[in-house]
């Protein structure tokens, strides 16, 4: 309104755009329309002699994300190959989109069409709890590492709960081909539910998504762990009783979980009863079958481990015949004996036993006689 008017080049406003989509091209044009005619006055007259128009063009981002599925062998591994839900939350604000994938035999998915700018984004497995990362994304590629997903959401309430444990708990020993398997609680993807499902529940029993400790990365360590049988007592005769222990060593490792299974000869001995050792408080399977020959003891704690030699159960048996007979694990699945810490198996070594059953023996004394 009032003079000296500016003569030279200026600005006249500064807008700020946020782009919402991903294009090669958008127009940012002047309106040449009455009454919204785009102008440049003076003196009551136009004095624009040209308008020039201009093209936006918004760049994608590429997430190239890595996440580890818990219990995995070394990928490359078909086991690798699980879907995963990932989430995506724009810091600069907006709705949480998610977006279904599929991590490939080494842990890699891949996003695209996604707006750069700062971002909270989450994964999570079909049974794992969600891992979520802020982080800023340019253009093209970007690398995210999401790290180790957490097992044991078995309803998939993003909460490792006591409801976890009772589905894992009424299937487990089951798999793939079995009446009452639910995949829900095969947390490590091996078709079977194992006492190494229940120590990856256990590793992570109490927490929720995004909660602490939720990018860590997988540590492999050597197996520590030993199971033997201890036979209490001397060679038994018919209708005797003795008992055996059975011995967990680990070998320094906190111990969660630990699978018994042993085979006898039911020509030979009878089981009586077994009892737990107690260490380790939350039983799985406590059972014998008198006509295969099968004893099933697995147990593991939700709390914590235990890192020194215990006692898993003593098993009490009756002589039906003389001879020698064996105590041996089972070692293939569903009947697999194993040691578990941390979600993974830590059994190095067992040792079988070899029993003597003698028969009843009367003792006759007779009187050593010197002739002189």
């Amino acid at each position: 309104f009032s003079s000296p008017y500016p003569a030279g080049d200026f600005v006249l406003a500064t807008v700020t755009f946020t782009a919402t989509g991903v294009t090669d091209s958008t127009p940012l044009s002047f309106v040449t329309t009455s009454p919204r005619t785009s102008d440049v006055t003076f003196r009551g007259a136009s004095v624009l002699a040209a308008r020039e128009h201009a093209t936006v063009k918004v760049l994608q981002s590429t997430i190239v994300g890595r996440a580890q599925p818990p219990g995995r062998p070394a990928p490359p591994h078909a086991r690798w190959q699980i879907p995963v839900t990932v989430t995506l939350q724009n810091l600069s604000g907006g709705e949480a989109t998610s977006t279904a994938s599929t991590l490939d035999a080494s842990g890699y998915f891949t996003l695209t069409n996604v707006v750069p700018g700062s971002y909270r984004i989450g994964v999570r497995g079909q049974n794992t709890l969600r891992t979520t990362l802020t982080t800023t994304l340019g253009i093209e590629a970007n690398q995210v590492d999401f790290g180790l997903l957490r097992g044991g959401d078995s309803n998939g309430d993003n909460a490792v709960t006591l409801i976890d444990f009772s589905i894992l708990a009424t299937t487990f020993a089951k798999c793939t081909d079995s009446s009452g398997y639910d995949v829900r609680a095969d947390f490590n993807g091996d078709a079977c539910v194992t006492i190494l499902d229940f120590s990856l529940l256990s590793t992570n029993f109490g927490q929720s998504g995004d909660s602490a400790s939720a990018l860590h990365v997988e540590q492999t360590a050597p197996p520590t762990a030993h199971m033997s049988i201890a036979v209490k007592g001397r060679p038994r005769a018919i209708g005797d009783t003795f008992s055996a222990e059975l011995i967990i060593e680990p070998g320094g490792a906190p111990v969660d979980g630990a699978a018994a299974y042993l085979n006898f000869d039911p020509a030979m001995v009878q089981v009586v009863k077994i009892t737990s050792g107690g260490t380790l408080p939350q039983t799985l399977q406590q059972a014998f079958e008198p006509t295969t020959g099968h004893i099933e003891v697995v147990a593991g704690d939700l709390t914590a481990g235990h890192p020194g030699r215990f006692v898993l159960a003593r098993v009490e048996f009756v002589t039906l015949a003389t001879g020698r007979t064996s105590l041996t694990f089972g070692r293939e699945a569903p009947r697999q004996s194993d040691v578990t810490a941390g979600g993974a198996s830590i059994l190095a070594s067992t040792t079988d036993a070899t029993i003597p059953l003698s028969q009843s023996v009367t003792s006759i004394y007779l009187p050593f006689i010197t002739k002189r």
